[in-house]
């Protein structure tokens, strides 16, 4: 997040100047696959911050019952971090799968 914050205060505002040799012309640039990977990062966080607070909230004997455990390996099969357009159906489904492990806790 902050590589764009820094990019566009570079191209919107930094790099606009009256010498035409290195002005910035044209829109701000913000690079979108980091937007997009920040996202997945911020992702990724939600979801183990959750699953810790599940884990501190329920009895030890329920986490076995429930499986909890098991929760986490439909990430496995996947690299969370690798974010391009062919790894945004597997994340989803990867997410979907772990929400349907979650549903009886």
């Amino acid at each position: 997040e902050r590589w764009n914050e820094v990019s566009a205060d570079l191209t919107n505002v930094q790099w606009r100047t009256d010498d035409q040799r290195a002005a910035w012309s044209g829109e701000g640039y913000k690079d979108a696959w980091l937007e997009k990977l920040a996202r997945r990062i911020q992702e990724v966080n939600q979801l183990r911050s959750q699953h810790d607070q599940i884990l501190k909230l329920l009895p030890e004997e329920e986490l076995k019952i429930l499986q909890v455990d098991s929760c986490f390996e439909p990430f496995q099969k996947i690299h969370a971090f690798s974010y391009n357009d062919y790894t945004v159906p597997r994340w989803k489904e990867a997410l979907s799968e772990y929400e349907n492990r979650m549903v009886p806790v």
